[in-house]
């Protein structure tokens, strides 16, 4: 049985305050972006828009991590609930097929986290996820739209989670995982590659050492392709792996991070290329960005203030950076947004929530078909939608 959730009418559009930032700087500026050029790229015509909460659930224990627009009408997302009927953590599927306007919940029996979702086209999609210890990860698979679910046989035997999928045709899909012990030198990370539209998966016969898992994987092409995880041997976190024959060879690449702004504890968790050449790097608040394939990174944006949890570029200009603040701000969610690749940053605040919402909701996963379909998802099933003009 499927339950059904209508916005509610109360939720107006919110207001978002327009905070105009240096791409290298961790304080805002009240410069209103609309007033003058800045001389940084700039434009007095910045598309800095505000929010609309489309839904949330006040269940302090559920949360979505991934978004998926197959069209404007069509979304995915999915996460994890406390069904009483478990007892602890159950997947939680979630679909709208009028762009957000209403949503039906897949009842499953799945205890699994969902951390992944892709589709192909209408009928065949993904979903991936695990849980932190004591079971292997897992894959899900749909060939009705969703109606019904199934899960996929695959090489990872051992405890462990998938944290992310991606396809690059109808045939060439990757999956980015690993397992997560209780330190660094006993975990491991995999890729698994399906060249046969997800029918049969194959771990990548390639030894990425110890490390942490996978997090994150982009392919522009069914040969080149990224990955993040932290290395061992990688005392400044500051690494990531490429390759450009279809994932039978990989490298490491560096940013010079390290260099650029000093220690910083923290890894690269996510990894966005649209191209061979323009392609994104992010840790917990400092995203690094190329404009020539990797041969050189510079400092995109650099926020002591901010989670990063989720990114999202349409092209080498326009993208967004989604999570929530650090310390007196934890239970803040952050938005920003560039329009020239990084150059300049803007956050698209939310805020005057309704009466009696509470704020702790972190943003954990974002996905944008254009400027006008940007949907973004966090804890307490809480879902956001970028006002279109």
């Amino acid at each position: 049985m499927n339950t059904h959730y209508v916005k509610p009418a109360f939720l107006s559009i919110l207001t978002a305050a327009a905070v105009l930032l240096s791409g290298c700087n961790s304080s805002s500026s009240s410069t209103d972006p609309s007033d003058t050029d800045n001389g940084n790229g700039t434009t007095p015509d910045a598309d800095v828009r505000s929010w609309t909460l489309i839904d949330a659930d006040k269940t302090p224990t559920s949360s979505l991590y991934s978004i998926f627009q197959l069209d404007k009408n069509t979304l995915w997302a999915v996460g994890q609930g406390t069904p009483s009927e478990f007892g602890g953590i159950g997947a939680l599927i979630l679909k709208s097929t009028d762009g957000g306007g209403t949503w039906t919940q897949y009842v499953n029996d799945y205890w699994n986290r969902l951390t992944g979702v892709h589709f192909v086209d209408e009928n065949n999609g993904w979903i991936v996820g695990g849980l932190s210890s004591g079971n292997p990860p897992m894959i899900l698979r749909t060939q009705n739209a969703g109606a019904t679910w199934s899960e996929q046989s695959h090489p990872i035997s051992d405890e462990g989670t998938f944290f992310d999928i991606e396809f690059v045709s109808a045939t060439h899909g990757w999956i980015a995982g690993g397992h997560n012990a209780l330190t660094v030198e006993e975990s491991d990370r995999f890729i698994l590659h399906t060249t046969d539209g997800g029918n049969t998966w194959n771990k990548v016969a390639f030894d990425f050492g110890n490390g942490l898992p996978f997090l994150s994987v982009s392919f522009v092409d069914t040969m080149n392709g990224w990955a993040v995880g932290r290395d061992t041997e990688d005392e400044t976190n500051d690494s990531y792996y490429y390759t450009t024959d279809g994932g039978v060879n990989w490298q490491t690449g560096k940013t010079g991070v390290y260099e650029q702004i000093g220690p910083y504890a923290d890894r690269f968790d996510l990894v966005q290329f649209v191209d061979n050449n323009h392609g994104y790097l992010a840790g917990v608040s400092r995203v690094m960005r190329t404009t020539d394939g990797g041969l050189t990174w510079s400092l995109a944006f650099q926020d002591g203030g901010m989670n990063i949890y989720d990114m999202a570029f349409v092209d080498a200009q326009r993208g967004w950076l989604v999570g929530n603040g650090i310390g007196s701000d934890n239970a803040v969610a952050k938005i920003f947004y560039t329009e020239n690749g990084g150059i300049t940053w803007y956050e698209e605040s939310v805020t005057d929530l309704p009466t009696g919402f509470n704020e702790n909701t972190a943003l954990r996963g974002v996905h944008a078909l254009n400027a006008d379909n940007v949907i973004a998802v966090g804890n307490r099933v809480t879902i956001l939608a970028r006002e279109s003009d």
